[in-house]
């Protein structure tokens, strides 16, 4: 464990019932050590990912995709601060775990 100064905080929010902060402690947990490296798809239609830029990259219709969100749960150009343990990011952050 990382932050072994954390447990006993995320132990409390349990203890008293605080699903919010508890959730918030799940989710920040799972971004450092996500369940799965991506999620694979297939492409329903023509696609541009990045449009108008230079990494602009066209994905066509039935082409296999992985949505690498282990890394971009560790990108610094989209999270502020990505490698250390934060509970005030926003939920929009976070991948879908359901």
């Amino acid at each position: 464990m990382s932050h072994p100064e954390l447990l006993p905080k995320a132990q409390a929010a349990a203890r008293a019932d605080d699903d919010a902060l508890m959730a918030k402690y799940v989710l920040e947990c799972l971004r450092f050590n996500s369940f799965a490296a991506g999620i694979a798809r297939v492409c329903a239609e023509d696609y541009v990912v990045a449009r108008g830029t230079l990494w602009a990259t066209r994905i066509p219709k039935g082409a296999s995709v992985l949505a690498a969100t282990q890394s971009a749960m560790m990108d610094w150009r989209a999270l502020k601060s990505p490698k250390q343990f934060l509970l005030d990011r926003p939920d929009y952050v976070y991948p879908p775990v359901a």
